[in-house]
């Protein structure tokens, strides 16, 4: 008896679905986005604002620094957190046995991105095809069937994690520590230097040349 559908064991063992609720930048940069959004709109509904200029002032100023965070940290948070990951397993990998485990995980990792990059370009590939004629439907419909294959591939692979030879947690542990301190790098220092040396000759280009007051992130 199947307690968990198939469709659903797919969904939750789709590497993307596991890397987004997993993924420590993910959810760092849903905050930094909710701030963008809220933080402004606290302020234009504060009642004790001095002016609406001020009040406007200050959300505008505050939305594009949440905005201007939000960008650097997503343009630069995959090399950082690369960066930081190769200093950590390597570091951990000079025990000879938690450099097994380490292989084994990236190992992993990379047959599932080489698995999704070959499906999509397949599926690409036919599609395009399909729309200039050059493939004939039937074909088109094996080739999506084709998907199914794929699919099995990943739950082969990510079955095969749960091996007791291997031990998966080492290479997680070290792949998100690596993102929470590339976060918090860039996040405490680097944006908001950054934020803060772009953000003035933004708010002069909106017309805010004169600031009505200091505002405070």
């Amino acid at each position: 008896m199947k307690i968990i559908p198939m469709p659903v064991k797919r969904f939750m063992s789709n590497t993307k679905t596991a890397e987004f609720v997993e993924n420590t930048i993910y959810a760092v940069s849903i905050e930094t986005a909710l701030k963008m959004v809220g933080r402004p709109t606290f302020i234009m509904m504060d009642k004790e604002a001095d002016s609406p200029e001020k009040k406007k002032y200050a959300a505008v100023k505050e939305m594009l620094y949440q905005a201007l965070c939000l960008g650097l940290y997503l343009s630069l948070m995959k090399p950082v957190k690369q960066f930081f990951y190769n200093i950590i397993s390597k570091g951990l990998s000079k025990n000879p046995e938690n450099k097994i485990h380490i292989d084994h995980f990236n190992r992993m990792q990379d047959n599932l991105h080489e698995l999704e990059e070959e499906n999509k370009l397949m599926i690409k590939s036919a599609r395009d095809k399909f729309h200039k004629k050059e493939l004939k439907k039937e074909a088109y419909d094996k080739i999506l069937k084709l998907k199914e294959s794929f699919e099995s591939r990943v739950l082969k692979i990510a079955d095969s994690t749960h091996s007791p030879k291997y031990d998966l947690r080492l290479g997680k542990g070290a792949k998100e520590l690596s993102a929470i301190i590339g976060s918090i790098l860039m996040l405490t220092i680097v944006a908001p230097q950054v934020s803060h040396v772009l953000i003035h000759p933004i708010m002069n280009a909106l017309g805010f040349e004169k600031k009505p007051d200091k505002a405070k992130h």
